[in-house]
């Protein structure tokens, strides 16, 4: 796995938000992976907004299919790549700024873990700077 692999991975990953295909989004998870958003550690410290498995997010993004029409865009920038011989991961993160119809809505930094065998997402944090977030939040950013 190449940082070419590792960032069009990322790239993907928001593209597939963006236009709305959440079941393609979801594979890109390894089964036994893990999604969640929480604030960054100078606002709140061990609070989780949101921090769910892949199967648990399947049923969040078929009512987020059922429930909104929002059109979301994200900005990612300052993707880095630590990959560490012998791990059994390869970690990356990239600054986010997301909008939603138009607005900002999050600024923060992505936390990726991606396993080497089937160089899915093992975890995907995200981290926001911009608290509090919005109580409406309910689609996998």
């Amino acid at each position: 796995m190449n940082r070419e692999y590792i960032v069009n991975l990322i790239n993907n990953y928001t593209e597939l938000m963006d236009e709305n295909r959440y079941t393609e989004w979801l594979d890109l998870f390894c089964p036994d992976g893990w999604y969640s958003i929480v604030p960054d550690s100078t606002q709140v410290k061990h609070v989780y907004v949101i921090k769910e498995s892949t199967s648990q997010l399947v049923n969040r993004v078929q009512s987020y299919k059922d429930d909104t029409h929002r059109r979301t865009l994200h900005f990612v920038t300052n993707v880095k790549i630590n990959q560490i011989s012998g791990e059994d991961s390869v970690k990356a993160a990239a600054h986010v700024q997301v909008f939603v119809d138009g607005e900002l809505n999050v600024v923060g930094e992505y936390r990726f873990t991606i396993d080497p065998v089937s160089k899915l997402f093992k975890e995907v944090q995200l981290i926001v700077h911009n608290m509090p977030i919005r109580s409406y939040i309910n689609l996998p950013y």
